[in-house]
């Protein structure tokens, strides 16, 4: 359920700026804004969107509004900051698009297992998000290495946590173009590789639904092969559980998995307390007016962290430097769309859609996740590599891929595979695709599920020339 409503019923005149500004005029950024329409050919230098210092400000702040949920304090405060700075950019005030959510907070899990004689608490990384409420359970334990059609109702249920994958050989044969001039992405894309991220969360998604329809489970114990504070209360995608659920990282999943092996474990007591809550979230819509149709920029506000959800910085570099381009100079009319509830059932994507399908948009450029830094898990925990995360490009139709090849290179962007619209669907472009034509920009680092990431896990070189290219992208769109 949504609504819309002006920005001025939820904060304070002059929050934002009271002096309502022609979208036509130009906006004091600081830059000199070019007067002549025969002055816009060609494509921006980066000067005119960001500087590096500005990025790492932007993130910054980003950074102190998490992690957050849709609707939370920290998400309506960094909502707030992103409406005055999008405001300050365009000239316009945001439409505010409003969406009830039914969530849950957690406040605290245990586990307290008795095995050989002797109790002990086993810490854990954190409970499954979303999950039921428990003030005590105490069963034995069961453990099933793979999944189960019919889970026992007088045990707690112990599971390997699955991860999806993706065949590299698929990607490779598919794509339009891999551009890899540092080579990070020659063990990640070789024959028979596979793309393994714990973000790839189907499996368990899958697997927690089937459990919640069954209605039998009293609770699961998830156990990973990871190590470290990265892995601590990581994200993992499921809607509201109809039983409680928590996972573990090593060692003490293995310690657990020990104990199972042995069958020394006499019982164990889970309990999980936190409340229902009923939150509404903002999504926030800004309108620059051009010389043709409408084009849809997209991205998610909600995140965990700052790789997260960085797209709300090249948000305000793009919606700047188009507003203070002039009229004849602006090729679309642009619909900035920053979207609340991504992980909350992707309501805010889902409205923008039926927004630019009912207005008639000739497309959408949704981003996420630039300028991520590679992690992998190691015995010791999950480490930067010192190169770039493998960074997804899909293009439709109305960008040619030779074209937009030319851009990446002058961009200086890294690590990029250009997939087709069909296949390149991994973030908020798989709501869109099916009805508009959709480019994404889009990776997906190790730790892009992880409370503990911070702005360190950001090339903010590669982020600034991706920023670049998005700029590029919306120049070059075809009808």
């Amino acid at each position: 359920m949504s609504r819309t409503v002006p920005f001025l019923a939820v904060l304070f005149l002059g929050a934002c700026g009271s002096d309502a500004r022609s979208s036509d005029a130009p906006v004091d950024s600081g830059r000199p804004v070019v007067a002549d329409a025969r002055a816009c050919a060609g494509f921006p230098a980066l000067d005119a969107l960001a500087s590096e210092a500005e990025l790492r400000a932007w993130v910054d702040v980003i950074d102190t509004h998490s992690p957050n949920r849709s609707g939370d304090a920290e998400h309506d405060a960094y909502v707030d900051w992103l409406a005055n700075r999008m405001t300050d950019a365009t000239g316009v005030e945001p439409t505010v698009v409003r969406h009830a959510i039914d969530d849950r907070a957690i406040d605290g899990a245990s586990l307290e297992v008795v095995a050989g004689g002797t109790t002990f608490d086993v810490p854990l990384a954190g409970p499954i998000p979303r999950t039921a409420f428990t003030d005590g359970v105490t069963l034995p334990l069961v453990y099933a290495p793979e999944p189960v059609s019919s889970p026992p109702v007088d045990r707690l249920l112990v599971r390997e946590l699955p991860i999806g994958a993706i065949p590299a050989d698929g990607l490779v044969s598919a794509a339009h173009f891999i551009h890899d001039p540092d080579g990070f992405l020659e063990d990640v894309l070789a024959p028979g590789a596979r793309v393994q991220r714990p973000w790839m969360s189907g499996p368990i998604q899958n697997e927690l639904r089937q459990l919640s329809a069954q209605g039998r489970t009293p609770g699961v114990i998830w156990l990973r092969t990871e190590a470290g504070p990265m892995v601590d209360g990581i994200w993992v995608q499921s809607s509201l559980l109809g039983f409680p659920s928590v996972m573990l990282a090593a060692p003490e999943a293995s310690r657990l998995r020990t104990h199972l092996m042995e069958d020394d474990i006499a019982s164990a007591t889970l309990i999980v307390r936190g409340r229902d809550e009923a939150l509404e979230a903002r999504s926030l819509v800004f309108e620059v007016p051009g010389e043709r149709g409408l084009l849809v920029v997209e991205t998610h506000t909600d995140t965990l962290n700052a790789v997260q959800e960085n797209g709300g910085a090249a948000m305000i570099a793009l919606a700047r430097w188009y507003a203070a381009r002039p009229r004849a100079c602006r090729p679309w009319t642009l619909r900035f769309e920053l979207a609340a509830a991504h992980r909350s059932g992707l309501l805010g994507a889902i409205d923008a859609r039926e927004r630019a399908t009912r207005d008639g948009a000739v497309g959408v450029l949704t981003f996420e996740h630039l300028g991520a830094r590679e992690y992998v898990a190691t015995p010791g925990g999950v480490e930067a590599t010192g190169a770039l995360e493998l960074t997804a490009l899909s293009l439709p139709a109305a960008l040619d891929a030779n074209s937009v090849k030319e851009r990446v290179e002058s961009r200086g962007v890294r690590a990029v595979i250009a997939l087709p619209e069909g296949l390149g669907r991994f973030g908020e472009a798989k709501v869109f695709a099916d009805t508009i034509p959709t480019a994404e920009l889009i990776s997906g680092p190790w730790i892009q599920n992880s409370p503990n990431a911070g702005p360190e896990a950001i090339d903010f070189e590669d982020m600034r020339a991706e920023l670049g290219l998005l700029a590029d992208l919306l120049l070059m769109w075809s009808p």
